[in-house]
């Protein structure tokens, strides 16, 4: 089934998008790119090298433009666990607390406007377990809660639209995102209770649109880092999981974290082309696990767990034999696409929890390629700070102080300088 409204606007800028420009004039950069574009069934494959296009003092960098939270005072600036973050039309920040069960409003300079929603079951409140908040073209909302049961639409101003029944017998909500046109994004994984057969093949990446009808725009390949045993779920670290995307508008960004190959998908879900760059496979050491499960024993430790409900989480474990190539995919500015680096394990101070599993290892560093495919090199994000989502060239995500401690942080990207070094003349 065709994907609507931002996957179907792909199909009109194919002549000056990842299809058209990929033989642009690269006279603006001195730095000649050193990969090659293959035609492979009509499909375009970018094989991007080690370096990047970027000369000295041509990436991107970042200044910090906005931070909302406090650790104590008015509560509407206190945070519990933010997992979902958007901005409106006028600029106007939503945050959801999934601990509060609520959504918090402010203004462009982050002062508190209003506060939607709160924990309950009726009209326009949240369970604990809702999965964050996404917003619409036309500025309204649309929140998952699948602990209520339902799938809420509202206005930005608080007003319920609408709500559809949702339940897990259909798969597991491992992801959810907006479609931008009113639907909502959902993959859906086999984890021993659902009712679907197809999950058997894959996880299931459904549109879900506004008036409540389903269609599936991909199968994505199958996860190797959780299923169930039994009754019980287990969990393998450093395994292959499916990551994706989709960005304000262009296309769906698909592929599997073993493997630096991105897939670009079209409105019916098919791939349109392909960005690779190389990533020399890392292999897990015994030194690596001993540092990942005190990393995690810390970790459980700080939520409160008891010794024995610790060594019982850790034994839960395994592992894979070598690291992902990269962790997780993110649709930039300008049709750029994010790819963020794995992290050493020695360089990771604490393990957050808050994040997907298969996010957990994500380095502050991200790979950025530009709307053709093309690499143009890294640019680093603060320690302990989720992107969530752009707007504009701003990114807006979830920052934790060293206790913790939840912020919303606006991070302004301010663009590089031409190259003036020997090598880039």
């Amino acid at each position: 089934m065709a994907l609507m409204t931002r996957l179907g606007f792909l199909l009109a800028v194919m002549a000056v998008g990842f299809f058209g420009v990929l033989s642009c004039d690269s006279s603006d950069r001195s730095r000649e790119w050193g990969g090659t574009v293959l035609d492979s069934a009509g499909i375009r494959v970018v094989h991007n090298t080690e370096e990047g296009l970027w000369c000295p003092g041509e990436g991107w960098t970042f200044t910090n433009a906005l931070t909302i939270g406090a650790d104590e005072g008015d509560p509407a600036y206190v945070f519990g666990k933010i997992t979902g973050v958007q901005v409106g039309p006028d600029g106007s920040i939503f945050v959801f607390d999934q601990m509060a069960s609520e959504i918090r409003v402010f203004d462009q300079t982050g002062t508190h406007l209003r506060t939607l929603g709160g924990r309950g079951q009726g009209p326009g409140e949240f369970s604990p377990s809702a999965a964050g908040l996404f917003q619409m073209d036309d500025g309204n909302l649309v929140i998952p809660d699948l602990g209520n049961g339902r799938i809420n639409w509202m206005s930005a101003e608080g007003e319920v639209l609408g709500s559809k029944v949702a339940s897990y017998s259909g798969g597991f909500p491992v992801r959810w995102d907006s479609d931008g046109g009113g639907g909502v994004l959902v993959q859906r994984r086999a984890m021993g209770f659902n009712e679907n057969p197809d999950l058997d093949a894959g996880d299931l990446l459904i549109r879900i649109g506004p008036d409540g009808n389903e269609e599936t725009v991909v199968v994505l390949p199958k996860a190797k880092t959780v299923w169930m045993d039994g009754a019980a779920a287990r969990f393998k670290y450093f395994e292959t999981e499916p990551s994706w995307d989709l960005g304000p508008v262009g296309p769906l960004r698909t592929g599997m974290t073993q493997d630096y190959r991105i897939e670009l998908r079209g409105g019916d879900g098919s791939i349109i082309g392909i960005i690779t760059k190389p990533a020399p496979a890392r292999p897990v050491t015994n030194g690596d696990l001993d540092r990942f499960r005190g990393l995690m024993r810390e970790a459980l430790d700080r939520m409160g767990l008891s010794p024995g409900a610790i060594d019982r989480q850790i034994n839960n474990l395994s592992f894979g034999t070598s690291f992902p190539a990269f962790n997780q995919l993110m649709a930039g500015p300008d049709g750029t696409t994010l790819v963020q680096r794995i992290a050493e394990l020695s360089e990771i101070e604490t393990l957050d929890l808050s994040e997907e599993m298969s996010r957990r290892l994500g380095a502050p560093t991200w790979d950025v390629f530009d709307a053709e495919g093309r690499f143009l090199g890294p640019v680093d994000l603060p320690l302990r700070f989720t992107p969530l989502v752009w707007h504009s060239d701003a990114v807006y995500g979830r920052w934790l102080d060293e206790l913790d401690r939840a912020y919303v942080v606006k991070l302004n990207l301010v663009p590089g300088v031409p190259g003036t070094g020997a090598e880039c003349r």
